[in-house]
């Protein structure tokens, strides 16, 4: 889909630096209150990203302008 329309990819630290990724270490970290935190703290961060586009139409105008020109210096 992303290349058809904008999106993003939300990366956050739940496990130390290190831990691969699927494994039972980065289950427990999951897990965890540490893990529990950062997951809450990404979920507001995406609810208040959610909120600024659905009240700033120019924005989101702004990011599809901008997507529209980077799609077609690639040539899409």
């Amino acid at each position: 889909m992303g290349h058809a329309y904008p999106t993003m990819n939300l990366w956050f630290k739940i496990a130390p630096e290190g831990t691969a990724l699927h494994s039972d270490a980065f289950r427990e970290a999951a897990g965890s209150d540490e893990g529990w935190k950062a997951t809450v703290i990404a979920g507001k961060m995406i609810t208040l990203t959610a909120y600024d586009l659905l009240t700033n139409p120019d924005k989101v105008k702004g990011i599809q302008e901008k997507f529209k020109e980077l799609k077609a210096k690639e040539g899409k």
